[in-house]
């Protein structure tokens, strides 16, 4: 029976891309108009119709440190400008959370980690303890590594015979 994770980082990757490529695809004014309608039409019979909060004006003595705030003709131009922030921060969030330098060595070392465990050897397991070896440096003895990997395979086939799994 073959190690196997139930999500890889690759997969997870991917499904990060896809979401950060349609969180643009729907940043449109087309696609609003189309989300604020459909929402307005469904609350119609739920809720009053929306209004703007009332503006207030500041106290003078916060004039100079708080940011000026923005007021809005209608209710419209105010959830429109709240979707746009919204999917902004969210694709920020993406971005920094999962377009970091360290990603695709993590990939790296999940299908080193994986090959190894399940006995098939890949020529770019050399290149994956390279890497490894640069990423942590001094965190890992590379050669001891490389004696130890070859009882993976033998160490998950027990687990896995002990767990009754294959």
């Amino acid at each position: 029976m073959e190690l196997q994770i139930h999500f890889h980082l690759q997969d997870i990757l991917c499904a990060i891309h896809a979401l950060i490529r349609y969180l643009t695809r729907i940043k449109t004014n087309e696609y609003f108009t189309i989300f604020y309608e459909d929402i307005r039409a469904e609350a119609k019979s739920l809720t009053d119709e929306s209004s703007l909060p009332r503006a207030r004006k500041l106290p003078a003595r916060f004039i100079d440190s708080l940011p000026i705030a923005t007021h809005h003709e209608t209710v419209y131009d105010l959830y429109h400008h709240q979707y746009f922030e919204v999917i902004d921060k969210i694709i920020n969030s993406l971005n920094s959370r999962f377009k970091q330098s360290a990603c695709p060595l993590l990939c790296k070392v999940e299908q080193f980690i994986l090959s190894t465990a399940n006995g098939t050897k890949d020529s770019d397991d050399e290149i994956n303890l390279n890497d490894m070896n640069e990423f942590l440096v001094g965190a890992f003895d590379i050669e001891r590594l490389k004696r130890e990997l070859v009882m993976l395979p033998d160490y998950f086939s027990t687990v896995n015979k002990g767990m009754n799994l294959g």
